[in-house]
């Protein structure tokens, strides 16, 4: 795995100022308690002369931190670009309802990208043509870099498709009743194949080998959009 990017200075500002304006999720966590929740930056500033960012102020925050004199707080979130952050703040209060956290001294940026994988919304679809007939696959999971999917319908006797095998202008599909959310693959390979917990289908691990820049990056927008609406309706249920 990549070392992570250390980003400082003044970039720590762009980055806090964009979470607030996209209402990213957040994880936070307080060192050394079993406590993790979800909570959103509201505002980004200073106090006393020093930098401070407010949060929306996560359940049962004042019972973790009561018995600390210095804060240690531990972040995670993935903004815009899809790439896992996390940073780590010492210091700051409650004020008025308000979680004033101090800035980090860096944010970490881990390159990992293709590790991430989204847990396909119901109705995500990966359109493969062949020489007999189009193939339409369920989509369990996806990344960047590939996903695993399974026959929609139908029994597979034999593997429809070989480990190794290349594959060519696939389709990937995402549910919307609003309008087509269609990301182009020019090429994929089988990694691996295996029985479904059914018998009667195959899984394959597709890996993508040529997606134009224009849609790699419309994938990736559209694994964190999901991701942060699972995020939110997991948030709601919290409280």
């Amino acid at each position: 795995m990549l070392e992570p990017e250390k980003v400082g200075g003044n970039r720590r500002f762009d980055i806090l100022g964009e979470l607030q304006r996209d209402e990213t999720l957040l994880t936070i966590r307080v060192r050394d308690k079993n406590y993790s929740q979800l909570t959103v930056v509201t505002d980004v500033g200073s106090k006393k002369g020093e930098p401070y960012f407010l949060i929306d102020y996560p359940r049962g925050f004042d019972e973790a931190v009561v018995w600390q004199k210095e804060w240690r707080l531990e972040f995670e979130f993935t903004p815009r670009d899809g790439v896992l952050h996390k940073f780590v703040t010492t210091g700051g209060e409650i004020q008025g309802g308000e979680v004033w956290v101090r800035f980090p001294e860096v944010i970490e940026r881990h390159q990992r990208r293709n590790d991430f994988r989204l847990d396909a919304p119901l109705g995500t679809r990966l359109h493969i043509p062949l020489e007999d007939t189009a193939r339409v696959m369920s989509v369990i999971d996806v990344s960047r870099g590939g996903a695993l999917v399974t026959l929609e319908r139908g029994v597979e006797q034999k593997p429809t498709f070989k480990q190794g095998q290349g594959i060519r202008d696939l389709e990937l599909e995402f549910p919307s009743k609003k309008e087509e959310l269609k990301i182009k693959i020019k090429k994929a390979r089988v990694l691996r194949l295996e029985k479904g917990p059914h018998k009667a289908r195959y899984r394959y691990a597709l890996q993508f080998m040529d997606v134009e820049k224009r849609e790699e990056r419309r994938l990736t927008k559209l694994i964190y959009h999901f991701e942060t609406l699972f995020l939110r309706e997991r948030l709601k249920t919290d409280f």
